[in-house]
């Protein structure tokens, strides 16, 4: 529907505002961390929700390498960030 539509497209523009940058304060979520957490979500009968959870969260808290989160979200979930 076209609120799912609206939803998704809210959420890779707060993906893309939140990994615009790097953080390197101790409250930015480690990337390799991220990477960990969604392949293990995957795995996990590929829980879609949770995987996109985890990236919401290092985009909200911001990640130490922006880089390899847009890279993952492209690789493991088919979302290009750049």
């Amino acid at each position: 529907a076209e609120t799912d539509l609206t939803g998704a497209e809210a959420r890779i523009a707060t993906w893309r505002a939140g990994l615009a940058r790097r953080h390197d304060a101790a409250s930015a979520e480690p990337a390799a961390g991220v990477l960990a957490q969604v392949r293990r979500a995957l795995a996990d009968d590929l829980d879609t929700p949770a995987a996109l959870a985890v990236v919401d969260a290092a985009a909200d808290s911001g990640t130490d390498d922006p880089e390899l989160v847009a890279s993952l979200t492209d690789a493991l979930l088919g979302v290009r960030l750049a």
